[in-house]
């Protein structure tokens, strides 16, 4: 059964660009731009992982993710925060027991691929040399 990742940003070009990445790769990828349809589409979807930027519009992703485990969302589903930063630079490394990373909008797909791929706790090696 392939796994269902969420790809939430306000920027049509970062959408654009990863949902067919992430696609390519076998997984089953939605798409939202803003923080309602973000809430919505996670609590009937039940994605296996969420891609989400830092700053969603007039909102802060972290608060609308927040909101949703406010309301059950399960917080065992990992997170990987895009932010807008200038440089490329990770904020963290995924490890076991940690189901979020931070990393900025202008990480190598390789890298954030890597990142997908161990927070899903997959074997499967990234199939593309991006």
């Amino acid at each position: 059964m392939k796994k269902k990742i969420l790809l939430v940003d306000d920027d049509t070009d970062i959408l654009q660009m990863l949902a067919p990445l992430l696609t390519e790769e076998g997984f089953d990828v939605d798409t939202a731009q803003n923080a309602s349809d973000f809430h919505r589409k996670a609590l009937r979807s039940r994605p296996d992982l969420i891609i989400l930027d830092i700053v969603l519009g007039e909102d802060q992703g972290p608060s609308v993710y927040d909101a949703l485990l406010a309301e059950g969302f399960n917080r065992e589903v990992p997170v990987i925060f895009l932010s807008g930063l200038e440089e490329e630079h990770s904020f963290g490394t995924v490890s076991p027991g940690r189901h979020f990373v931070l990393h900025s909008k202008f990480i190598s797909t390789k890298d954030l691929l890597k990142d997908v791929y161990a927070l899903l706790d997959s074997s499967r090696e990234v199939s593309k040399a991006r």
